[in-house]
């Protein structure tokens, strides 16, 4: 079986949390019970389309669409030094995206799913920086390799 390219500098690891429901909105104070996202459990959960998804790094914090929901997923990406760069992601909205607790990105309406279908210039600190993201089905985030 031949993998799935995964776009350079897509983030894999990720936590999630437990799912809340929409309505009360994607506040990251909602972000509770987190646990470590593993791929392989869904494999046997979601639609046969979503593998592709799962394969290339997107997570599911949520597990399949239509639910009502809304969860977080939270990775961290270690930086030698401080510097600029690129967050690149796509996924299913509503989406936020938070880095270091702030938010860098709010986006309602659908753009993509592909794991660069939106960008937003960060500055990324030295050392642990950790990116939060909101999505009512799955996201793909990855910080453009310099």
């Amino acid at each position: 079986v031949k993998k799935l390219y995964v776009r350079p500098g897509t983030i894999t690891e990720w936590q999630v949390s437990a799912p809340v429901e929409a309505k009360d909105g994607a506040d990251l104070a909602n972000a509770k019970d987190w646990k470590p996202y593993v791929p392989a459990e869904l494999a046997t959960n979601v639609d046969w389309w979503d593998i592709p998804f799962i394969e290339r790094g997107a997570v599911l914090p949520v597990g399949k669409p239509g639910s009502g929901k809304i969860a977080f997923a939270k990775a961290v990406v270690k930086e030698k030094a401080h510097r600029e760069a690129v967050l690149e992601f796509g996924g299913s909205p509503p989406m936020r995206i938070w880095l270091n607790g702030k938010e860098v990105w709010n986006q309602a309406k659908a753009h993509g799913y592909h794991a660069n279908a939106d960008r937003a210039t960060v500055m990324l600190g030295e050392g642990d920086n950790e990116i939060v993201v909101s999505s009512n089905y799955f996201a793909i985030v990855g910080v453009k390799p310099q």
